[in-house]
């Protein structure tokens, strides 16, 4: 075990015995070593190593650790001697040699002393040998260094809430930084320097260059309008065209307009103004994608109509192909009557409010041996999503008609109690596992709730007890739709 200097106390009583006893000022003296001219076999230069670099004392009598060669050294009866010794052995000197020989960055490990300076520094003194004295510093291996700025990259991740594939991206930056220190050391940019730079530098210059590009370039648009982070409905226009640079179709985004009011109208005006402030040819657009609601795609008043007085030539690629087939599925799942949707937006809510039941499902799946997820919330105008829930509620479709199972009256568990059972069987449950479920559902049915949870408990027993048949076919079917 290594000793520091704060223990030296313990020095005292580990070498009573033995005649030399150990000094910590051992380690900050050095030893001249000669090692061979980096690059060159043929010429000799002579070094300064650091004792305390690779010597470190341990809790043995009259023995130190040398870390770089892993021997240990005897001092009880030569002193400093046997250390000098074996700071002079071949062995010693081959692996100085050999990690000189393969950092990357050597002058991080083998500085230059102040004290030595090159021959010609005293014209008047003559030169007494070619040998250069050179200081060894504390050497961090490569793989450490490495490491460190890992944990530097995930550390910012972890305090700016980011996501994990920005770490990709943040090493790339990190490198094209470092290719000019000098620029880096002196970088800085305060958060309102970011915003205006952003918008009149970098932003207006990305502008100019697509809008420059869409003078000479057929081109198509792809609309759609959204509401953003704080609140504001926001008109982002899209355009694609081919770059005779890159030689091939790109996708860059040419404008992003607040709107206070979503109608056809006001929308025409905003894309008007983009092209009327940037001198693009209302000749060069050739076609657009935007959703099928009646504001874009409306025959009369909608914005395509509205934009075909501009551009007669506009050729018609329809609306966009994923609303498409959420609207085909939305009505081909019309005859259920919402019996999933509403079904999902009971067990979500059923756990927004009651988050000790999200505690007793999980338990029970791993008594199941399924892995548990988060309940999720179907978005209603968008069909994937749907399906997205679908997979993950037949998933844990079992836990969740345990965990329910406490809500049915008494005088109905005997009819579903075969529910349970065949689940049991299925997965194989151990005694201690059905002691802790019947634990659960002692917990579960002492639990006061609300007129609202009351209600909406028995709409969820509802469908995975008395219709669970029609709700596992539903279930199915979502999926196969989608």
């Amino acid at each position: 075990m290594e000793i520091n200097l704060n223990d030296e106390h313990k020095v005292r009583s580990i070498d009573a015995n033995e005649k030399n006893k150990f000094k910590f000022e051992w380690l900050n003296k050095s030893v001249k070593i000669k090692l061979s001219a980096k690059g060159n076999n043929t010429s000799v230069e002579e070094i300064a190593v650091k004792v305390g670099d690779s010597i470190k004392k341990i809790d043995i009598s009259g023995t130190v650790n040398c870390q770089l060669c892993s021997d240990t050294i005897y001092y009880g009866k030569r002193g400093f001697s046997a250390i000098s010794s074996h700071l002079q052995t071949k062995k010693h000197i081959s692996k100085i040699q050999a990690k000189r020989e393969n950092y990357t960055l050597p002058a991080n490990f083998f500085g230059v002393s102040k004290s030595a300076a090159p021959c010609s520094a005293v014209p008047s003194a003559p030169c007494a040998s070619s040998s250069t004295t050179i200081q060894m510093p504390v050497n961090v291996p490569l793989s450490d260094r490495i490491t460190n700025a890992q944990s530097l990259i995930l550390g910012v991740l972890a305090e700016n809430n980011l996501p994990f594939t920005m770490s990709p991206v943040l090493i790339e930056l990190s490198k094209v930084l470092a290719s000019d220190k000098k620029a880096l050391n002196h970088l800085n940019m305060s958060r309102t320097a970011a915003s205006y730079k952003m918008r009149l530098g970098l932003a207006k210059t990305f502008m100019d260059e697509t809008a420059e590009n869409l003078r000479s370039s057929k081109f198509s648009l792809n609309i759609d309008e959204a509401t953003s982070n704080n609140f504001k409905r926001v008109l982002s226009v899209l355009v694609s065209y081919f770059s005779p640079i890159q030689n091939k179709v790109i996708i860059e985004h040419l404008a992003s307009v607040s709107v206070i009011r979503v109608t056809s109208e006001s929308l025409f005006k905003e894309i008007v103004k983009v092209f009327e402030d940037h001198n693009i040819p209302w000749d060069n657009l050739m076609s657009i994608l935007m959703d099928s609601c009646n504001v874009m795609r409306g025959s009369k008043s909608g914005l395509e109509a509205r934009i075909r007085e501009k551009t007669t030539h506009l050729l018609d690629i329809d609306g966009d192909s994923c609303h498409h087939i959420h609207n085909s599925a939305k009505k081909l799942c019309k005859p259920f009557k919402g019996h999933v949707e509403k079904y999902f937006t009971d067990v979500f809510n059923d756990f927004k409010w009651s988050p000790d039941q999200k505690e007793c499902c999980s338990e029970i799946c791993l008594i199941l041996g399924i892995k548990f997820t988060a309940i999720e919330n179907m978005v209603p105008f968008r069909w994937l999503s749907c399906y997205d829930v679908s997979l993950s509620h037949l998933r844990i479709l079992d836990a969740l008609s345990i965990l329910y199972f406490a809500f049915i009256p008494h005088s109905d568990k005997s009819i579903y109690f075969s529910i349970l059972a065949g689940i049991y069987l299925e997965k194989n449950v151990s005694s201690e596992g059905k002691a802790r479920i019947k634990e659960i559902h002692q917990y579960l049915s002492e639990k006061k709730m609300t007129p609202e949870g009351i209600s909406r408990k028995e709409r969820i027993v509802q469908k995975l007890f008395k219709e669970r048949m029609r709700t596992q076919l539903v279930l199915h079917c979502c999926i196969t739709i989608a």
